[in-house]
């Protein structure tokens, strides 16, 4: 899928593949090669009938996320390439495209909510933060959640550089834009304060005037990147440039692009 499907650990590559061409025949699985690239180890078979929308190698553990109609958040031991093995899995709602390591015990996950549809699909729903608890590695907890609009978008849910994280400042913040009806959107950028083990919100900034309806909004104004120097935040649209103030969020300066 991305780089994150590939990995080098102690001289071993690994892989996660996801092989099939429909449901009935999908698999996932993960691969060890040595030096001479052939294969040292495998485990295949994993969450049959589902795609990889996420994975993440993280030394001596894999953490992979698949999906159908619920996300499998899967846990695995890649100690011995020639023995790797599922130690836990938890089955939640939604899925993550993108996994954030935040130390050896918690993993951030961001992606999408999803509601079932009469049995024989989904629909995808709004952005979804999720906090996973990997201390007791064979039952991986979500310990905490959030869900932001009924129908969303963030670049981070296909580029993990649109997330700005520190666990020294204790921030962390990325795009999002969410549509739940014509007086009740938002296009702009999130923040919150983020430990190893707990986020909450902090606010949010967006380069649309207070009196703009949903119809004046276009794609220049949706916020792509943001940074932080020192105490001020830095967001970056097709239109603007905009500073705020990292504690307050109070606007201090902006710079017309086009």
């Amino acid at each position: 899928m991305n780089q994150f499907s590939l990995d080098e650990y102690n001289g071993v590559l690994r892989v996660a593949t996801t092989t099939g061409q429909s449901a009935a025949d999908m698999k996932n699985n993960v691969y060890a090669l040595d030096e001479n690239m052939r294969i040292a180890g495998r485990l295949e078979g994993i969450a049959e009938g589902e795609t990889i929308y996420s994975t993440r190698f993280a030394g001596e553990r894999v953490y992979m996320v698949t999906f159908r109609k619920t996300d499998l958040f899967f846990v695995i031991d890649a100690s011995d390439p020639q023995k790797m093995r599922v130690l836990g899995y938890l089955k939640i709602p939604g899925y993550s495209t993108y996994l954030h390591i935040l130390d050896n015990d918690h993993v951030l996950g961001f992606g999408y909510n999803t509601d079932e549809t009469d049995g024989r699909g989904f629909d995808a729903g709004g952005l979804k933060l999720s906090l996973f608890d990997v201390s007791d590695v064979t039952k991986p907890v979500e310990i905490k959640k959030e869900v932001m609009g009924t129908w969303a978008y963030s670049q981070l849910g296909y580029s993990h550089k649109a997330l700005m994280i520190s666990l020294k400042k204790g921030i962390m913040g990325f795009p999002v834009i969410y549509y739940n009806s014509d007086s009740d959107y938002f296009v702009g950028f999130y923040l919150y304060n983020i430990s190893r083990s707990d986020f909450s919100f902090r606010g949010r900034v967006t380069h649309i005037p207070d009196d703009a309806s949903v119809d004046d909004v276009t794609e220049e104004d949706f916020i792509y990147r943001g940074v932080y120097i020192g105490n001020n935040l830095y967001t970056v649209s097709l239109n603007k440039l905009q500073v705020n103030d990292l504690d307050t969020l109070k606007l201090k300066a902006s710079l017309q692009l086009r």
